[in-house]
């Protein structure tokens, strides 16, 4: 929307020149470089930081593996194994729109500018240090499942908020450590690889 925005003033300026040629070349250089300058940025600052496009694809490739979040989606969707729908899920904010595409459940969260709340929510429940905070908005916001993945743990382990590492729901739960007000959901062997379910009691 905002590069539209810069486009269309930046056209309506070169139609002041007085050449044909001088206005059609600026206008066509002008609309490359702005809708394709965000990409080659996003490839220069990636490059910057050491990461390669296939160690990118590699990490995510190994996330997928690790955690086939897909697989305990669908397992999800079946009202055998989750009686009783829709059930309300907080798990990583990208998991959310799946499970709200593919399955009846809610989520607590989604990667959208407009649920601002759902997202703050999320990460009071996942990433907040004070087990009592996350209790709480669980509590509030009638939160049945909690879905982990341990590779997730960078986000929601405690570093990236300034909080000592390990403190959080997540990082607990991915260590093994689970609060007595949650209870482990088992799931299928050799679909769910990493991914940790649980109840809220």
């Amino acid at each position: 929307m905002t590069i539209g925005v810069i486009l269309w003033k930046l056209v309506h300026r070169l139609d002041r020149l007085p050449s044909e040629l001088q206005r059609s070349s600026l206008r066509l250089g002008s609309a490359v470089l702005l809708i394709t300058g965000p990409l080659f940025l996003g490839f220069a600052l990636t490059a910057a930081g050491g990461q390669s496009g296939a160690e990118i694809r590699g990490a995510a490739r190994v996330a997928a593996q690790s955690c086939p979040v897909s697989n305990v989606i669908g397992w999800l969707a079946d009202e055998e194994n989750v009686p009783d729908p829709p059930r309300t899920i907080a798990a990583h904010l990208d998991y959310g729109p799946e499970i709200l595409y593919r399955t009846p459940h809610r989520v607590l969260g989604t990667p959208y500018h407009r649920n601002a709340e759902g997202i703050l929510a999320t990460f009071g429940v996942l990433a907040d240090p004070d087990l009592a905070v996350s209790r709480q908005i669980v509590e509030e916001r009638r939160v049945d499942l909690v879905l982990v993945c341990p590779l997730d743990n960078w986000i929601y382990g405690g570093g990236l908020q300034g909080h000592p590492e390990g403190s959080t729901l997540h990082a607990l739960l991915a260590s093994g450590q689970v609060p007595d007000w949650l209870e482990p959901i088992p799931l299928p062997e050799g679909q769910s690889g990493d991914v940790l379910l649980f109840r809220v009691r």
